[in-house]
């Protein structure tokens, strides 16, 4: 008898808006209370996501999974700023983080928005440099830990590295 190998099928990568308060959202409150808060000894609280039902929020999956989200808050009619990216620790590595920020940003872009700021952890500030983010200003503290200002323009006459239109 002999045994074939197969290999696993490619997997089904999906970006979409989900609604605020819905049952989606209460799973990714959970997914970044765990990854985002916890290891910094902070709780995500409802107090914390009370302001969010004007914000978008939109979330990653593979195979049905969500694996990653990211929220944007409207600043100005033609600007937004990314809040709050996660993915999940045992898939990072894998460029969803990148296809998770080139299809929000593509989305933003598609409904009028021409700049996006974010406030980046240190550790990241590479990741979102080669996304196309600028960094501006100066180093703060954000939840107890270094952050950076960075900014990208996203009207559509410029393109960035990561830009996958």
């Amino acid at each position: 008898m002999s045994s074939t190998r197969q290999d696993p099928p490619p997997s089904t990568i999906e970006v979409r808006e989900i609604d605020y308060d819905s049952p989606c959202y209460r799973v990714v409150m959970g997914f970044r209370d765990r990854i985002l808060r916890q290891p910094l000894g902070l709780r995500l609280t409802e107090e914390d996501t009370a302001s969010e039902n004007s914000d978008r929020h939109f979330v990653i999956s593979s195979n049905g999974s969500i694996c990653g989200g990211v929220i944007a808050r409207p600043e100005t009619a033609a600007r937004s700023r990314l809040r709050q990216m996660w993915i999940e620790p045992d898939v990072e590595n894998r460029g969803l983080g990148r296809l998770l920020l080139s299809r929000v940003l593509q989305i933003l872009r598609q409904d009028h928005i021409h700049e996006v700021t974010l406030h980046a952890r240190a550790p990241v500030l590479g990741f979102y440099e080669k996304c196309g983010f600028h960094p501006v200003g100066e180093p703060f503290e954000e939840v107890g830990i270094p952050h950076r200002m960075m900014i990208r323009s996203i009207s559509p006459e410029t393109r960035s590295p990561g830009d996958h239109r």
